[in-house]
C-alpha cells in the first residue's frame, strides 16, 4: 500500500511528504495521530485561529548598543561590550 501511494505520488509530480508541506508538518502530524486523541487534535487545530484573534502588544524594536565597563582588561583599558537593548 505505501509503495502504491509513493508511486501515485511520484506520478503526479507531488512532493515525497504530500499532502504536508515539508517533513517538519508530517513528523508533527505523525506525532499528534499517535499520542494525542482527537478531541484534543481538534482543539489544537483551531489553536491558531484562536492565538490569532488575540490582541497584538506593542511592536518590539532591537538596538544594539555598546557599553563600557568599569573593570580593566588585561590591557588596563575598561571593558567593553555589544548588548541588545529591545525597544
Amino acid at each position: 500500500m505505501f509503495n502504491n501511494l509513493r508511486d501515485e505520488q511520484l506520478a503526479l509530480g507531488l512532493d515525497l511528504w504530500a499532502p504536508f508541506d515539508n517533513e517538519e508538518e508530517w513528523q508533527l502530524a505523525r506525532w499528534l495521530v499517535t499520542n494525542v486523541g482527537k478531541t484534543a487534535i481538534e482543539e489544537f487545530l483551531k489553536l491558531p485561529i484562536r492565538v490569532d484573534a488575540l490582541p497584538h502588544g506593542a511592536d518590539w524594536r532591537l538596538k544594539n548598543i555598546d557599553v563600557t565597563g568599569n573593570v580593566a582588561g588585561k590591557d588596563d583599558k575598561p571593558i567593553k561590550e555589544q548588548l541588545e537593548l529591545w525597544l
